[in-house]
């Protein structure tokens, strides 16, 4: 398969490529790391970047709080704005399968004494994250109702510990790699990946 994978030099995206690059599929990476022009809101780059592409593996954005110093607009632009960029390119362009990569902060989550717990979180500017990756969502799952786009959202889970991270990052690698080549995928499929 040919595939798009915007984010290809993000923490994620750089072991998502190789794992794919390695079960053989064709992949083009897509990061303003690497090319100022590859950026999820320049819409002639994004359409001639999804141009005859099976699978878009979306990884772009504000990939988690960033602190105080963020403000909301930021996240709106990067993580909503953006994704409804890459979708809307990818729907032009007759992508088969949209792979979004959301995040567990949607359900809510604190730090308790240096444990990571899904719970309710004081308002403050973590919500601005978890309101992106919502906004994100509603933004592909109305998209996907439009087009015959097959859609995958994973909400993948944080971690703390840097060998786990290594090891969960790969977790992540591997089910994007399992949805990427699914014989199908039937209305918004939206799954955890625990790491």
């Amino acid at each position: 398969m040919k595939i798009l994978v915007t984010g290809s030099e993000g923490l994620i995206g750089v072991p998502v490529v190789k794992k794919l690059k390695e079960a053989g599929h064709v992949v083009q990476g897509y990061d303003k790391k690497t090319d100022p022009l590859q950026n999820i809101h320049n819409e002639e780059s994004l359409m001639d970047a999804t141009k005859n592409k099976d699978v878009v593996v979306h990884l772009a954005g504000i990939p988690h709080p960033q602190g105080p110093a963020t403000p909301f607009p930021a996240y709106v632009r990067t993580n909503i704005d953006g994704t409804r960029n890459v979708l809307k390119a990818s729907i032009e362009m007759d992508v088969k399968r949209f792979i979004y990569s959301s995040s567990s902060a949607i359900y809510g989550y604190v730090f308790k004494e240096g444990e990571f717990t899904l719970d309710r979180m004081p308002p403050d500017w973590h919500w601005f994250y978890l309101l992106s990756k919502i906004g994100a969502e509603l933004v592909i799952t109305e998209g996907s109702k439009q087009s015959k786009i097959e859609v995958a959202i994973l909400r993948v889970y944080p971690v703390n510990d840097e060998w786990l991270f290594h090891s969960g990052v790969d977790v992540v690698a591997k089910k994007v790699l399992s949805v990427a080549e699914a014989p199908e995928v039937r209305g918004v499929l939206i799954e955890d990946v625990k790491i």
